[in-house]
């Protein structure tokens, strides 16, 4: 299921099982690069815990508590994007995303990101978005940075990982901020 056509070149699409065997081989290809920054991607040894992952968000989706969405570029699976600890209530999600090495420096995530920032306003009718970045993930903290998002601060220690407690930075936007943007 198609959720939006970013641009000519890239669409993003609802995360099926039919994209358990491209996730799991460009986690496998990503690893060392993913595991710097994301606890799952170590845990990650086979297929079928691509499609056990993928399972759980479709899960998540049909209780309204997130939706996580595959970046195609060109018809190629190059990383995802999601909207977790959504509270429509609220009108509150944090973003995630990751994207394979190959598909990364071309502005894609930004624009994917965009997109889906404005799915979010439009379609889940969000008021506040939110995204957390390792504070070392340069690549990550700078897609919130080009989007207009305020750095509200640190959050210290908020992730434990191989490397030890790990201080996030934590930014958002609002849906009248984004409109002023």
């Amino acid at each position: 299921m198609r959720i939006c056509q970013v641009d000519e070149e890239i669409s993003l699409e609802l995360l099926e099982l039919k994209h358990a065997e491209a996730l799991f081989r460009l986690t496998d290809d990503n690893r060392e690069q993913l595991g710097q920054w994301l606890f799952w991607a170590n845990d990650t040894k086979e297929v079928g815990d691509s499609a056990a992952f993928i399972q759980s968000t479709l899960h998540a989706f049909a209780e309204g508590k997130s939706l996580a969405a595959a970046i195609m570029v060109r018809g190629e699976l190059a990383g995802v994007i999601d909207y977790h600890a959504l509270v429509p209530a609220h009108g509150r999600a944090e973003i995630g995303y990751w994207l394979g090495k190959a598909h990364q420096g071309r502005g894609i995530m930004t624009r994917a990101c965009r997109a889906f920032i404005g799915y979010g306003w439009s379609d889940k009718n969000l008021n506040r978005i939110v995204i957390m970045a390792d504070i070392e993930n340069a690549a990550s903290r700078a897609v919130p940075q080009r989007l207009g998002f305020t750095l509200e601060g640190v959050m210290r220690e908020w992730e434990v990982k191989e490397s030890g407690k790990r201080d996030m930075a934590l930014y958002s936007i609002l849906r009248r901020e984004w409109t002023e943007n």
